[in-house]
């Protein structure tokens, strides 16, 4: 099964360099944004980034493990890629419609 924990413990590596306030303020949104973006993905486009983005595995290394052929997960990859892409932009632009407002 998808192993959302392992992911979010690689993006959670201490950084070399504290940052400011504010910009720990934007990567902690950013970083919400791109949970909720993931977290939009079909399970199968969300296991295929899991294997070759999180774990690090090649187009045959995670075939085998979802018992797909090597092409078969690079266009699944590819789909998901879109789709994490779509989903984020989304993200952006609802979250930029909400700042918009409270501004105003």
């Amino acid at each position: 099964m998808l192993d959302i924990a392992r992911l979010l413990e690689l993006g959670s590596e201490p950084a070399e360099h504290a940052l400011a306030p504010d910009q720990e303020a934007e990567a902690r949104a950013a970083a919400a944004r791109a949970e909720a973006a993931f977290a939009q993905l079909s399970d199968a486009h969300r296991e295929v980034l899991l294997l070759v983005v999180g774990e690090g595995l090649d187009a045959t290394q995670a075939g085998a493990v979802l018992g797909l052929s090597p092409e078969a997960v690079r266009q699944r990859l590819r789909r998901a890629r879109m789709e994490l892409a779509e989903a984020a932009a989304q993200g952006e632009a609802n979250s930029a419609g909400c700042r918009g407002r409270s501004a105003s």
